[in-house]
């Protein structure tokens, strides 16, 4: 059930959001590949789970990707590891995906002792650019569109990704049988009654 659900939560949102275990040896989930490493091939970069999922986001519009480093804490903190993680992910995801590299936020953290998740953590003393909550809050502000944004967008063509239909069949009798209920976002243009 995990990929169908996966797949409609990216289909209403505004962008990704990626956890990666700092301490696993394998190529984000990768099967038969021993570990991260610079020189890991896009190949073998590409047979991870997580790239597999940020594929589908890609094609479904998803353009802003926040990733979560976790478990930072148990590899002490290390910047070399941290960056490691960061160049690979950067360089597949800017090279074989098209998402910008200026749409790309990583965030070192540890989710057990919650450093960098609400708060700024006292042992990442290299990190300065926020916790994964600030992080989050920015990344909502942008999504966010004024009204001179909004009328903009009136003239574009009406998309709405259509992530549910239903039937009204329900206990609502106010409501014609024969009618569907259609769950969806609007991607662009407007709609009104």
């Amino acid at each position: 059930d995990y990929v169908p659900q996966m797949i409609n939560g990216l289909t209403q949102a505004d962008a990704a959001v990626v956890i990666i275990d700092a301490t696993s040896d394998l190529i984000f989930e990768a099967s038969n590949v021993d570990q991260i490493s610079a020189d890991a091939t896009p190949a073998e970069i590409a047979r991870g789970q997580t790239f597999e999922q940020l594929t589908i986001a890609k094609n479904l519009g998803i353009e802003r990707v926040l990733i979560l480093v976790n478990k930072m804490d148990a590899v002490n903190w290390d910047q070399e590891r941290f960056e490691l993680i960061k160049e690979s992910l950067t360089t597949h995801l800017v090279e074989k995906l098209d998402f910008s590299s200026h749409d790309l936020e990583f965030v070192p953290a540890s989710g057990f002792k919650g450093d960098n998740i609400v708060k700024q953590s006292n042992h990442c003393s290299w990190y300065k650019n926020g916790t994964l909550l600030e992080r989050l809050e920015k990344l909502n502000e942008k999504s966010h569109k004024s009204i001179e944004d909004l009328t903009l967008d009136s003239k574009d063509p009406f998309v709405l990704t259509i992530t549910d239909i239903t039937s009204s069949t329900g206990s609502d009798t106010s409501k014609k049988s024969d009618q569907l209920i259609i769950h969806g976002r609007v991607n662009s243009g407007i709609l009104q009654p």
